[in-house]
């Protein structure tokens, strides 16, 4: 194997395979439970899904412009997305209770709640309140969907959630309380 230079390696630049890779450097980048979620590896091969970022990623691999980094921190971003929608797509995959609760009507905007603002101070009433429904159903189907009750969902994703970045002056009590 030679280098080609800074992002490509091989035996040959034109090659019969191409493999597109990236990293987060930090794991709070990217939520716990999602890489549990997860496979070691993942593979998906060009026929198992048509996805325009592909090409905008190849394409600025290779620049070398200012705002370069950038882009390719959005691209990743936005591949990760593509990504696993076409992962828990498959009828192998594993899909994890969060991402089937999103297709619920009542766990989905629950859990929609939650992610759009971990820094409120959210009860089981105040998500049901949200959703349209009582307590106890919420409770139920958000157990049954995701795996686990709504509050102890709301606990690992506002810590991960304040990881990532959120300002403490932000949170509610209760929040700093679940995270310290």
């Amino acid at each position: 194997m030679r280098s080609l230079d800074v992002r490509s390696w091989g035996n040959d630049p034109a090659g019969g395979t191409e493999l597109l890779t990236g990293t987060y450097q930090v794991t709070r980048e990217v939520s716990e439970r999602l890489l549990r979620a997860l496979p070691p590896l993942l593979v998906l091969r060009a026929q198992e899904w048509n996805c325009p970022l592909i090409p905008l990623l190849a394409d600025e691999i290779v620049k070398d412009e200012p705002g370069q980094e950038a882009v390719l921190d959005r691209l990743l971003d936005l591949l990760l997305i593509a990504v696993l929608r076409a992962w828990f797509a498959r009828a192998d995959a594993r899909v994890p209770g969060w991402y089937r609760g999103y297709a619920d009507p009542v766990v989905g905007t629950a859990l929609k709640q939650i992610h759009h603002a971990p820094e409120q101070p959210w009860t089981v009433l105040s998500l049901a309140r949200a959703a349209g429904t009582s307590r106890a159903t919420l409770a139920r189907r958000f157990t049954e969907l995701v795996g686990e009750p709504p509050m102890a969902f709301l606990a690992g994703w506002g810590c991960w959630d304040y990881s990532a970045g959120i300002e403490r002056q932000s949170l509610s009590p209760q929040a700093k309380a679940r995270c310290s």
